[in-house]
């Protein structure tokens, strides 16, 4: 009964996943060919986007086009979002709404990312493709085609059961890879977000390059338990906070978060002080 079961809501849930990659929403026209486009999957945080977009301006060298792909359930946010993205010249592309959302948080995140590379990606041709989450920022100069030179992806490395992939939340992929292959993003019953891409990385294993993992700020519970660390590092260039995605607990606000951000990337700190900050 329980083998069952379990085959009966993977059939719901494919079902489910591909009536809304069928869906549609407001496009906007193709875009002409750029040499990096980060795709950055929001959810009911303005502050984090807002500042997300300013760093990207300030230390990205590359030339480049931000898309805001907004998973949004509350409205309010949704439209604080569109606002910031008019007001930094960011295309903004409102998701349909999303089966999963306070169902499987994975899940709707990694439908988000399927529905964005077959629906936007192919309007805006790039020589690199970027995923990034909304709470991660840079804190330094960078350049993703410098950095990513003859490889095919760079990101984070992930290890479940055994299985190989990269996190979609700071993850680059050469366009080629995006134009030939139909990436999934969604997780199964071995890994969360992307563990399926471990196939195509298996198969790259040699032009993946991988980036270093520096923890920075100290544990903290939230509902899912002990999480830690709260805060990474990553090639000393990006900065990974992890409580701004919507777990983090009551005494965490988003005005600390950007506070961290802030210190670690040396710009003016906020009025409100944040213990445990290493700078």
């Amino acid at each position: 009964m329980h083998i069952l079961r379990r085959k009966i809501y993977f059939l719901l849930q494919g079902a489910i996943n591909r009536f809304y990659l069928a869906r549609t929403s407001q496009l906007p026209p193709p875009s002409v060919e750029r040499a990096l486009v980060l795709f950055t999957i929001t959810f009911n945080s303005p502050l984090v986007i807002e500042l997300q977009a300013q760093l990207l301006k300030r230390f990205c060298n590359d030339d480049y086009t931000q898309i805001v792909c907004d998973n949004s359930t509350d409205a309010v946010h949704r439209n604080s979002i569109r606002s910031i993205c008019s007001r930094y010249d960011i295309q903004f592309i409102a998701l349909p709404p999303n089966p999963w959302t306070g169902i499987h948080p994975s899940m709707s995140h990694g439908l988000a990312l399927n529905w964005l590379v077959r629906h936007v990606a192919p309007l805006f041709p790039a020589h690199t493709y970027g995923f990034l989450d909304h709470d991660i920022f840079p804190i330094q100069e960078f350049s993703i085609i410098e950095t990513l030179g003859t490889h095919s992806f760079y990101g984070i490395p992930q290890v479940r059961k055994h299985l190989f992939y990269l996190w979609p939340g700071l993850l680059f992929i050469e366009g080629r890879i995006l134009r030939e292959t139909t990436l999934n993003f969604c997780p199964n019953r071995h890994g969360d977000t992307g563990v399926e891409l471990h196939k195509i990385i298996k198969k790259c294993r040699n032009e993946t390059l991988l980036a270093s993992h520096t923890d920075i700020l100290d544990e903290s519970r939230t509902q899912y338990g002990m999480q830690r660390p709260l805060c990474t590092k990553h090639d000393d260039v990006w900065i990974h906070i992890g409580n701004a995605s919507g777990w983090r607990p009551k005494d965490i606000s988003d005005l600390s978060t950007l506070e961290l951000v802030r210190c670690q990337s040396n710009l003016p700190l906020l009025d409100a002080p944040i213990s445990k900050i290493k700078c």
